[in-house]
């Protein structure tokens, strides 16, 4: 995404769970840790708990 809200995109989709997979009629490609993938038709995703860290800038006081 470039700019704006993902909840507001008609190409975005929002679920949860610990394990995804996506099926693409296309070829698409795809990013990983900030890196374009090889095109696929095919994602699974399992989620690892505890192994994402997320940092934010401290709200101005």
């Amino acid at each position: 995404m470039v700019a704006g809200r993902s909840e507001d995109s008609p190409f975005v989709r929002i679920t949860r769970g610990r394990k995804v997979k996506v099926r693409f009629a296309t070829p698409r490609t795809y990013e990983l840790d900030g890196g374009a993938r090889p095109e696929t038709t095919r994602l699974k995703v399992r989620a690892v708990p505890g192994v994402l860290t997320v940092c934010c800038p401290e709200a101005d006081s």
